[in-house]
C-alpha cells in the first residue's frame, strides 16, 4: 500500500508531519505536492493526487489545504472520486470507512497532528478492494 498525500502551501508544513508520520509507520507514500510554501493553487495538487488514485499508484489519499474544502471539492470532480472532509477524530471513521470514499481531506486552518494521526490509522484500515466506484 503506497499512500498518496497532496497540500497547497498553506498546508506544506502539516503535510511535512504527515510525511514523517508515514515514515515512522513504515508506509510508503507518493508525494504530488506541493513541494515549497511558495504561494500555488489546491487544484493542481489535488487533480494530481486523483490522477494518481485513479490510475492505482496510490491509496488511500490525505489531501491538505488551507480550509480543506477546496483540495477536497477538486478531488470529488473526478468522476471515480470521493474525498470526505475530515475536522474533528469523530468524523474520520465515517470518512474514511465509506464504500465510496478514496480520500480525505484536512483543513490546515482546525487540524491538529493529533486529527492527523486519527485520519492516517484509520485510512490505512481500509482496502481499495472494498470501495464501489461509480
Amino acid at each position: 500500500m503506497k499512500v498518496g498525500i497532496a497540500s497547497d502551501h498553506a498546508a506544506f508544513p502539516l503535510k511535512q508531519f504527515v510525511k514523517k508520520y508515514l515514515e515512522e509507520k513504515g508506509y510508503e507514500y507518493k508525494d504530488y505536492g506541493t513541494y515549497t510554501e511558495e504561494s500555488c493553487n489546491y487544484a493542481t495538487y489535488g487533480h494530481a493526487l486523483a490522477e494518481g488514485i485513479e490510475k492505482g499508484e496510490v491509496y488511500p489519499g490525505i489531501a491538505m489545504c488551507g480550509s480543506g474544502e477546496g483540495i477536497s471539492m477538486t478531488l470529488n470532480k473526478h468522476q471515480s472520486i470521493r474525498a470526505g472532509l475530515v475536522w474533528q477524530p469523530s468524523s474520520s471513521s465515517p470518512v474514511v470507512s465509506s464504500a465510496k470514499t478514496y480520500a480525505a481531506s484536512v483543513s490546515t486552518n482546525s487540524s491538529t497532528q493529533s486529527l492527523l494521526e486519527v485520519v492516517i490509522n484509520n485510512a490505512l484500515k481500509t482496502s481499495p478492494a472494498n470501495k464501489v466506484k461509480q
